[in-house]
C-alpha cells in the first residue's frame, strides 16, 4: 500500500496546475499547426468533396500551363498563404491573407464554394482530441 502525504499531494497538484498552463499553450499550437497542415494538403485535391472544375476553368488552366484538374492550385500562392499565429495567451488564429482564400472558402456569384479551412478544423479535431487526452492524463499522473 502506498501512503501519500497530504503535503506531497498538494505540491504535486500545484506543479500540475503550472504545467497545465504550458500544456494549454502547446495544445493550441498543435491544433493550429494541424489545421494549417490539413488545409494546405487539401489544396489541389478533392479531399473535401468540392464541385468539379468547370470545363472553362480546366481549359483556362491548361492554356496557362497548369495541370487540368487540381482545384485551388495554380502557382501555390494560395496554399503558401495559409498560416497561423498566437494572438494571445489563450488564442490563435488560422487563415490566409489572400482574397482568393475568401472567394474559394465562401464561393462567389461565379464559382461554387470550395472550403478548405473550415473542413480542416473538423478534420483536425480527432487528432487534437486524442493527443490532448493523452497529455492531460500524463499531466495528472501522480509522480510520488
Amino acid at each position: 500500500m502506498t501512503v501519500i502525504d497530504l503535503a506531497d499531494a498538494i505540491a504535486h497538484f500545484e506543479v500540475a496546475h503550472r504545467r497545465a498552463r504550458d500544456l494549454e499553450h502547446a495544445l493550441l499550437g498543435l491544433f493550429a499547426r494541424e489545421i494549417v497542415s490539413r488545409a494546405k494538403h487539401a489544396i489541389g485535391t478533392y479531399e473535401y468533396a468540392w464541385a468539379p472544375l468547370a470545363a472553362s476553368t480546366v481549359a483556362d488552366r491548361v492554356a496557362k500551363g497548369y495541370s487540368p484538374d487540381e482545384p485551388l492550385l495554380r502557382s501555390g500562392e494560395l496554399r503558401d498563404s495559409i498560416a497561423w499565429e498566437y494572438t494571445g495567451e489563450r488564442s490563435a488564429i488560422v487563415g490566409s491573407n489572400s482574397d482568393i482564400a475568401v472567394w474559394q472558402e465562401l464561393g462567389t456569384q461565379h464559382i461554387p464554394p470550395r472550403p478548405f479551412l473550415e473542413p480542416s478544423v473538423a478534420a483536425a479535431w480527432p487528432t487534437v482530441e486524442r493527443v490532448s487526452a493523452a497529455m492531460v492524463a500524463a499531466l495528472f499522473r501522480p509522480r510520488f
